[in-house]
């Protein structure tokens, strides 16, 4: 057997990919239920976090410092919260800084919407989409790693939530595509490229989990048709990767949307 360890230089000999997975469209009224996750190798992760610091500098006042808590996409984009009172040119530039690590480190934004409405017309209009957006993204996520990640392995972590309910339907679906590998079946899941669990952080302090919400949050209203986020949807395009697993992706052709590429 090959040891993996031998094939990678010695500055990369620890080679991992952290998984950041946000929703966008849990709400009610929303009319796609998206999941999207922003993978970062982890010898990628300090910078990304100082870059991050740096663009809160530039964009808050010293005197209101102590009043941010996070990078919430649509508090940024529309100016309200924390960003009351800062410019759209400002708000805008720092959106644009963040969405530029994405596209400096070439790192992939996988997602899944789900169409609420014609999920509803289906034989399977009860299941929660937030739910099969987020197994089919966990698919896409999967597929992406075997493909490009050298040891085949990553680390999911979840923007944790106070829904009870969504947060169990979330470990019961992780849990049906990743089962524990034990005896007597030694039953390998449909996600393997994994660790054994998967983990829930809070956005708060998690750079990671904000810098995925920002991205689904233009992927989302790009889907949506909004042609306000065309300059951001633009940096991050090349490096947007719908989830297109088979058989679901045919089978429930119309259920899935997909973000339209802009030229």
């Amino acid at each position: 057997m090959v040891c993996v360890k031998s094939q990678l230089s010695a500055h990369e000999s620890i080679l991992m990919h952290l998984a950041y997975f946000d929703d966008s469209g849990s709400d009610k009224k929303s009319a796609i239920a998206l999941f999207g996750a922003v993978l970062i190798k982890d010898s990628w992760f300090r910078e990304i976090e100082t870059a991050c610091g740096v663009v809160l500098e530039n964009l808050i006042p010293p005197e209101k410092l102590d009043q941010f808590e996070e990078f919430h996409a649509a508090e940024l984009f529309h100016g309200f919260g924390v960003f009351e009172g800062i410019s759209e040119e400002t708000r805008f530039r720092a959106i644009t800084s963040i969405l530029e690590q994405v596209e400096h480190f070439n790192a992939p934004c996988v997602y899944s919407a789900v169409d609420k409405a014609a999920l509803r017309s289906t034989a399977l209009g009860s299941a929660n989409p937030v739910d099969i957006s987020f197994r089919m993204c966990a698919l896409g996520v999967e597929a992406w790693l075997r493909d490009h990640d050298i040891a085949n392995i990553g680390l999911f972590i979840v923007d944790d939530t106070d829904n009870k309910d969504l947060k169990r339907q979330l470990r019961e679906g992780f849990r049906a595509l990743r089962p524990r590998l034990l005896p007597p079946s030694w039953r390998l899941g449909r996600v393997w490229c994994v660790h054994d669990d998967m983990y829930f952080g809070s956005s708060v302090d998690s750079v990671g989990i904000q810098m995925a919400d920002i991205c689904n949050y233009i992927i989302a209203r790009t889907i949506k048709g909004a042609d306000d986020v065309a300059q951001f949807y633009d940096i991050i395009k090349k490096f947007v990767i719908c989830s297109k697993v088979e058989p679901e992706w045919s089978q429930h052709k119309g259920v899935f949307l997909e973000a339209q590429i802009t030229q």
